[in-house]
């Protein structure tokens, strides 16, 4: 039994590791390719854990937003609240899947929570360059062309069934507040999130994946992941995989 999970922050090709995993038989979740106004192939995001994610976060008061600082206690103090649910979701997942695991960008935020249940659990750092992020933000969140399909998104999730939270949402959305204007403060904040991660998975089974470093060199990559989570080197279709990684997604 084994369980894989992406930490990673928004915008860093975590759509395309997960289908990496996907490929090599580590089922990935629930709803993974639903059609999405950032991602037209989907976003690969488990539904069921986007919504514990997301509940915990509310619950406890935290916003939905990995740039804010993060709040580990405040996180741990839900423990007793959620810890039936979580052991419900992984217990459900362990019984069907030898190997399974999840990629949302918000799991950083809560994982020191989560981390207990999993059985065996093996995290993937996926870093991208900041300042390639927070360009991405720019470009494609922060877009005043896509404040319908972000709304959009956000009110046929049922992740964000919160009518506190969808008020704020919608009102951030429609006024254009965003935390990703100042693009020197986004770069900062993504490089402390990292570090931040990587202080966490410092005494667990953990790899580093570079974004950039999977298109320079994919064939590299992939024979790292499947060293790392000890796949079959003779059932998987590597040429299939290579075809994933796609550098033309540089530009994203």
């Amino acid at each position: 039994m084994k369980t894989v999970v992406i930490l990673c922050a928004p915008r860093s090709g975590s759509t395309m590791l997960a289908r990496i995993l996907h490929s090599l038989g580590v089922y990935m979740g629930r709803g993974l390719v639903r059609k999405h106004y950032l991602n037209n192939g989907g976003t690969f995001e488990d539904k069921d854990f986007e919504v514990l994610i997301r509940k915990i976060l509310i619950t406890s008061g935290s916003r939905l937003n990995w740039l804010q600082p993060l709040e580990y206690n405040r996180i741990l103090s839900q423990g007793k609240k959620f810890s039936r649910r979580i052991k419900k979701l992984i217990g459900k997942r362990s019984a069907y899947y030898r190997i399974w695991g999840w990629k949302l960008p918000l799991t950083g935020r809560v994982i020191p929570l989560l981390h207990p249940y999993l059985p065996d659990p093996h995290y993937i750092i996926l870093e991208r360059n900041p300042e390639s992020v927070a360009r991405s933000f720019s470009e494609k969140i922060d877009s005043r062309n896509n404040v319908f399909p972000h709304i959009k998104a956000v009110l046929t999730n049922p992740a964000f069934w919160n009518v506190h939270f969808l008020y704020r949402k919608v009102s951030d959305i429609l006024s254009g507040r965003c935390d990703y204007k100042d693009q020197t403060a986004v770069k900062q904040k993504i490089r402390a999130y990292y570090n931040v991660l990587q202080r966490f998975a410092a005494d667990k089974k953990s790899i580093t994946m570079s974004y950039e470093d999977m298109l320079a060199a994919p064939g590299a990559a992939v024979n790292r992941i499947i060293a790392f989570l000890s796949i079959d080197q003779h059932k998987v279709d590597k040429q299939s995989l290579l075809g994933i990684i796609d550098a033309d997604k540089k530009h994203f």
